[in-house]
């Protein structure tokens, strides 16, 4: 895996774009301070550029550079075992693609190891999204994903490629104590 993680950075600090296998599914990955690197996986993906994207980020230390983050996150991140994005009030330090028209942002803490691994090395969020044209289906095994999605990335993962992958994250949105689950 050390090769396959090396390969992988050096695509997010080149500015490039990455198939991966994230925490809940296959998706593209890029440096989410990089507003041409976004702008990439916005034209793969043919989606529009007002519909923001989520972004994965090491752990609430870092998140807390472009996020605020309420006090009792500890108590709402203990009550999910799955994967959960979070829609957060936005500080600073992104590229604007990946902030919604409220001036919030949707992050998620991944789990799984090789994310894990990638975003503590790389030291900066970056954008996740699902590997699929707009508006289409995801994909639920590697095998499904979109010839065109695969002939403009510039790296494939090869991690995890005979999974399922079918278990997007929820998203929620918190405000004040409350709970607003969005997906």
């Amino acid at each position: 895996m050390d090769t396959i993680l090396k390969q992988a950075l050096s695509i997010l600090e080149s500015g490039r774009v990455l198939l991966y296998p994230s925490d809940t599914v296959w998706g593209l990955a890029c440096d989410a301070t990089n507003e041409k690197a976004v702008q990439l996986i916005f034209e793969i993906k043919k989606r529009v550029l007002d519909k923001s994207v989520l972004v994965q980020i090491a752990d609430l230390n870092r998140l807390d550079k472009y996020a605020f983050i309420p006090e009792h996150i500890d108590k709402v991140l203990k009550q999910y075992e799955q994967p959960i994005t979070i829609i957060y009030p936005y500080k600073d330090g992104l590229t604007d693609l990946v902030v919604a028209k409220d001036n919030t942002i949707a992050a998620r803490i991944p789990k799984d190891e090789f994310s894990k691994q990638l975003l503590k090395k790389f030291k900066k969020p970056i954008v996740s999204t699902s590997a699929n044209i707009s508006n289409k289906p995801f994909p639920i095994y590697f095998k499904d994903i979109d010839v065109e999605i695969l002939q403009n990335v510039d790296y494939i993962v090869a991690l995890r490629q005979d999974e399922c992958m079918n278990q997007p994250s929820e998203i929620i949105k918190l405000e004040g104590n409350k709970t607003i689950k969005i997906r």
